[in-house]
């Protein structure tokens, strides 16, 4: 018998179509597999999901709220921020946290200046931060006497 002949029968089924099922199913678990690689890339690029240290949302399972106040302290991955009620919240800044406008970081935010924060509140008592913007003060018009 030659070798690489698919001919004859293995428990009664025909050796072509064994190896056209297998085959098959092969592809289908490429296939599977690239899609939800794809859809998992895409639901990170989207902010949805967790990405090794990266901060879930999912606005149908947790409230997204904002904060206004003061900057109090910039650190490296995170920003102490004074509530107008006196508190502070210590916001945490990840990879995928929006920061401000266009060109802006983390080190741009000074004590003292106004932001506002988008972001939910952790279990483990952190404030993890979708976006933080720099609060621009409106131009008031002058009063007449």
């Amino acid at each position: 018998m030659e070798m690489g002949k698919l001919e004859g029968t293995i428990y009664g089924y025909n050796k072509k179509t064994l190896a056209s099922v297998a085959a098959l199913v092969v592809v289908a678990g490429i296939a599977f597999y690239g899609g939800a690689k794809y859809e998992k890339n895409k639901l990170v690029k989207m902010g949805l999901t967790k990405n090794a240290n990266d901060v879930c949302f999912n606005s149908k399972s947790q409230a997204i709220e904002t904060v206004a106040g003061e900057v109090a302290s910039v650190g490296d991955n995170s920003v102490t921020i004074k509530k107008a009620d006196g508190s502070t919240l210590e916001a945490s800044i990840a990879t995928t946290t929006k920061i401000g406008a266009k060109g802006d970081t983390l080190a741009s935010f000074a004590v003292g200046q106004q932001v506002t924060v988008k972001g939910i509140d952790s279990a483990d008592g952190k404030f993890l931060t979708q976006s933080i913007k720099k609060v621009v003060a409106a131009i008031q018009p002058a009063q007449s006497k």
